[in-house]
C-alpha cells in the first residue's frame, strides 16, 4: 500500500503575513491607548462606558458596585448634569443670578469636583433654611452621590453683614456652618452615606465677591460649597482626626466639623 506524501514543512507563507499584521496592529492599538489623554473629559467615550456599566449593572450604587469611587469622570459628567437638569427645571428664574444662573457651577479641581451654589435663591439673609429651589438641587446631586464613598466637604459660607440681635447665631462663622450642616442634612436625606461628610464652616472669610457694590452681590457670598474628592473615606482610616467622627477643630478662618 502507498504511503501518503509527507506534508509539507512549517507553515504556509501567509500565515506569517498575517501574524505581523495582527502583531502591527496590536501595537497600533496600544500606541493609540497610550496617547489618549484620559484627564480631559471625553463625552463620547464616557457615554460608550456607562452603557457598559448599564449592561453589567455597574452604576456605582452601594450594594451593586464594588468599589464605589469609580471612574471619577463619568461621577463628575452625573454631577455636571444633575446640576444641568435643575437650572432647566428653573429656567424661569435664570434672570435672577442665583442657583439657577451664573452662581451654580460644577468645575475639575486638583482632587476632585467642586459644586458652587450662592445667590438669592438659596438662602435668605441671615437664614441658614434652604430654599425650594436650592433644595431641589441638592436633591439631585444627592441622588448622584447616593452609595458613594469618595469624601464629600460641604463649605458654608456667609456675608459679613452684622448679625440682627434676635438672629439664633452668634455670629457669621455660626451661620456658615449652620447653612453647611442645612445641606448635609439634605444630602444624607436623600442618600448620601454620612460618613462620607465632613463639615467646615468659613464665616465670611472667603467672599464670592469681594467688595459688593449692591444687593445683588452680597447675596452671592450667602453660599455652599460641595467638594467631591476624588479619593474615598478608607484613604483616611487610621489618619488620625480625619478618621474620627464628631470632632471639631478650629483656626483664625474656619471651622471644621467631622
Amino acid at each position: 500500500m502507498p504511503r501518503k506524501p509527507p506534508p509539507p514543512q512549517g507553515a504556509p507563507d501567509w500565515v506569517l503575513t498575517y501574524g505581523d499584521l495582527m502583531s502591527l496592529m496590536l501595537c497600533f492599538f496600544v500606541l493609540l491607548a497610550a496617547f489618549a489623554n484620559f484627564d480631559t473629559p471625553n463625552p463620547k467615550l464616557e457615554d460608550v462606558l456607562q452603557s457598559i456599566r448599564s449592561v453589567f449593572g455597574i452604576r456605582g450604587h452601594s450594594g451593586v458596585m464594588a468599589n464605589p469611587g469609580f471612574d471619577f469622570s463619568v461621577l463628575l459628567k452625573e454631577l455636571e448634569k444633575a446640576v444641568r437638569r435643575a437650572q432647566l427645571e428653573k429656567r424661569s428664574t435664570t434672570d435672577i443670578k442665583g442657583v439657577a444662573g451664573r452662581y451654580a457651577n460644577v468645575r475639575k479641581i486638583r482632587d476632585g469636583a467642586e459644586i458652587t451654589m450662592g445667590g438669592p435663591v438659596v438662602f435668605r439673609q441671615f437664614s441658614a433654611e434652604l430654599l425650594p429651589e436650592a433644595a431641589a438641587m441638592v436633591d439631585g446631586i444627592a441622588a448622584t452621590l447616593a452609595g458613594h464613598l469618595n469624601r464629600i466637604e460641604v463649605r458654608g459660607h456667609a456675608t459679613a453683614e452684622p448679625l440682627p440681635p434676635d438672629s439664633p447665631f452668634k455670629d457669621p462663622m455660626d451661620l456658615s456652618i449652620a447653612r453647611a450642616r442645612a445641606v448635609a442634612h439634605r444630602l444624607i436625606a436623600g442618600g448620601v452615606i454620612p460618613r462620607t461628610l465632613r463639615l467646615v464652616g468659613a464665616g465670611a472669610s472667603e467672599p464670592f465677591v469681594p467688595r459688593p457694590q449692591n444687593p445683588e452681590q452680597v447675596a452671592a457670598n450667602r453660599r455652599v460649597e460641595i467638594v467631591v474628592r476624588e479619593s474615598v473615606v478608607a484613604d483616611y482610616d487610621g489618619q488620625g482626626a480625619a478618621s474620627q467622627p464628631a470632632s471639631v477643630s478650629t483656626d483664625t478662618d474656619t471651622v471644621v466639623v467631622d
